[in-house]
Parts: structure tokens; C-alpha cells; sequence
């Protein structure tokens, strides 16, 4: 049986298509759990008039404690050998799990993958198609799987829902995921079970359709968010130390290149404070031991010009200069945008 948890939050625009897609890729011994997380929205009464519709889907509901404890309390509610989950605003292709479950049954996998449509943009894992078993894994995959340097990406992609885990291999790791992790939740998951697993199956196929969500936890500024990655480094460590496995060249690099992402965000997304409080509290966080570290293998390893060049900036603690790089870099996107649409127009007068 495949189990399908959705966590369920603020979704109510998008929560029957998502809900719909699953309907149209049921296959036998399949049920879906809806997991409304207190979702403030009508997500609630839809999710139960789907359960009081269709017997394989359930409804569940629980106050708001985050996606990590959603998907908990689906797995405690799965019945299935595999579990998979997908996220509420996003949908997936008719021939998903049908494809998925088999080749889990043919190649006896503890993981099937697959690649993420992303607005027309395929998001792949950077795997060649087909069987992996053990040795093959250690070879092939281990050494780029959480991060690849010469792509600048992991070699796997860290979602959760472009993949079908066998039930105990999931449980093994989700349970010891801490709660206050809300970026990298999937990571902390995925390349754990990655290492516990025997077998693994990749398929080339893009079946899951990511939606970009404006309002998502990856689109928004979280105050907490530098904490939160320094915590995060920290329970990567821990898993990988609790299997024996040295990742740390590879977290570090993974660590360094999202920690970017998360720099702009305290630049430009974090109106409470003035520049000067956001410049401090940047240096805090790149100071701390691990950033730090982090932030020199990067710039030891990083083959991209604008990596390197934003890695070394942090890296010697010019804050400020990286700040006026974004500023001088979009005002050139402005400019270039303008002259563009004089030229458009001047070709069709």
C-alpha cells in the first residue's frame, strides 16, 4: 500500500486541485491523509467532505504546530508499505505513483525518485536513470548528494515529495527531526534515508508539479531564519555522526551556497529594523563557527564567478559591500530591462 500525507495550512485556493490530482493517480491499495494543521481558512470542512466522499482519503486535524508535525502525525496514522506527501498547493501527474510503485516492486527499492516541474522548468536530480543498489550508491551517488560543487546544488533534490520511502526507513528519521527546523525539513529527511537505504530507483520523468506560492515559508522573510541554519547545520551533523558517514565538505558547501539566499532575504525582506541592525546581525551569523567554515570551503571549491565573488566578500566580513553589489546588480537589471523595451518598440515602429 502507498500511503499520501498532505499537510494542510492555508491552501484553500488551491487544495482541490491538489487534492483532485491525487484522485486521478489513485492506484490499488492507496489512501490519502489530509492533515489539516489548523489551517485558519475553510481547508478544514474541505478536506472532510473529501473523507466523507472517498473511503482511501482521511481526514485528520490538530492545532497548528507546523509542517514537520503534520507530517508526523500522518505517518502515525499510514497504513501503507511506502509513504509519499505532497504539498497542498501543489498537484501531480496522473501516472505518478502508478510508474513509482512499480518499479519499487520490480527493482525491490527501498526509494523511488523523480524530477519536479516547476512553471515549464524541469528541476532534476543530477543521477543518471535507472537501479542503484548499495555499492553503486557509494560511488555514484553519496559523494554528490547533498551537494554537488561543480553544479553548485544538491545532486538529489532535497523534497520529500517527488519520492515514495518505505514506511520504516521514513519513520526512522522524521521522528528525530527537530520541530523548530522550517527551512531544510525535507533535506533532514531525504539524505538520511538516502544513506539507510539499500536500494534506490531514479526516475528521469518530471510527475510532480511544484506551484510557486508567493505566500510559502521559502518566499517569505523569517526573522528567526539565521538562527534556524546554524540549528540546521547542527542536526545535519548529528545525523550523519549517528551513521558514521562524513558529509561535512558537503554540508558545508550546502550550508554556505542557501546561507546566500538567506543573507539577501536579511538585506532586503527584513523592513522592521534599519541597515545598520541587519548588517550586525548578518555579522553575527556569518561569525558563528560553522557559517564560517562553511563560507571558506566555498570559496575553496566554487567554480561560479558570482559565488565566488559574493563568498569571498562574506568571508572577509564586507557585509556592506555585498549589500551595494545587490543594489548596483538590480539597477543594471533595470537599466538593461528599459533599454529592451525601447528596442522592442522601436523594432515594431
Amino acid at each position: 500500500m502507498l500511503s499520501v500525507i498532505v499537510p494542510v495550512y492555508k491552501a484553500e485556493k488551491y487544495i482541490h486541485e491538489c487534492v483532485d490530482s491525487l484522485i486521478a493517480a489513485k492506484t490499488e491499495n492507496f489512501e490519502i491523509i489530509l492533515v489539516n494543521d489548523g489551517s485558519p481558512d475553510k481547508c478544514g470542512k474541505i478536506c472532510d467532505e473529501y473523507a466523507e466522499k472517498y473511503d482511501y482519503i482521511k481526514a485528520i486535524h490538530q492545532e497548528n504546530a507546523g509542517v514537520v508535525c503534520a507530517r508526523r502525525r500522518g505517518i502515525r496514522e499510514a497504513t501503507g508499505d511506502y509513504v509519499t506527501f505532497v504539498d497542498s498547493d501543489d498537484s501531480i501527474k496522473p501516472d505518478m505513483y502508478t510508474k513509482m510503485l512499480s518499479l519499487a516492486k520490480k527493482y525491490r527499492a527501498d526509494s523511488v525518485m523523480c524530477d519536479i516541474l516547476k512553471t515549464e522548468t524541469k528541476l532534476s536530480n543530477h543521477i543518471k536513470e535507472g537501479f542503484y543498489d548499495k555499492a553503486s550508491m557509494v560511488e555514484k551517488v553519496y559523494p554528490v548528494m547533498m551537494f554537488d560543487f561543480k553544479r553548485e546544488t544538491p545532486a538529489v533534490i532535497p523534497s520529500l515529495c517527488n519520492k515514495i520511502i518505505k514506511k520504516e526507513l521514513i519513520e526512522k528519521v522524521i521522528f528525530d527531526v527537530d520541530e523548530k527546523i522550517v527551512f531544510g525539513e525535507d533535506a533532514l529527511c531525504t539524505y538520511p534515508v538516502m544513506l539507510d537505504s539499500e536500494r534506490i530507483y531514479v526516475l528521469k520523468d518530471a510527475l510532480y508539479i511544484y506551484r510557486e506560492n508567493p505566500e510559502s515559508v521559502t518566499n517569505i522573510y523569517d526573522e528567526k531564519l539565521l538562527k534556524r541554519f546554524v540549528l540546521l547545520y547542527r542536526e545535519f551533523k548529528k545525523q550523519f555522526d549517528l551513521r558514521g558517514v562524513n558529509l561535512d565538505e558537503q554540508l558545508k558547501g550546502y550550508i554556505a551556497r542557501f546561507s546566500l539566499n538567506c543573507i539577501k532575504k536579511e538585506l532586503f525582506l527584513n523592513k522592521s529594523v534599519s541597515l545598520k541592525k541587519r548588517l550586525t546581525r548578518i555579522s553575527n551569523y556569518i561569525n558563528t563557527v560553522e557559517i564560517e567554515e562553511s563560507f571558506k570551503i566555498l570559496t575553496e571549491k566554487s567554480i561560479n564567478k558570482n559565488t565566488l565573488a559574493k563568498s569571498k566578500l562574506i568571508k572577509q566580513k564586507h557585509i556592506f559591500i555585498l549589500f551595494l553589489t545587490y543594489i548596483i546588480k538590480e539597477s543594471f537589471k533595470k537599466i538593461k530591462g528599459r533599454d529592451y523595451e525601447k528596442q522592442s518598440f522601436s523594432d515594431k515602429t
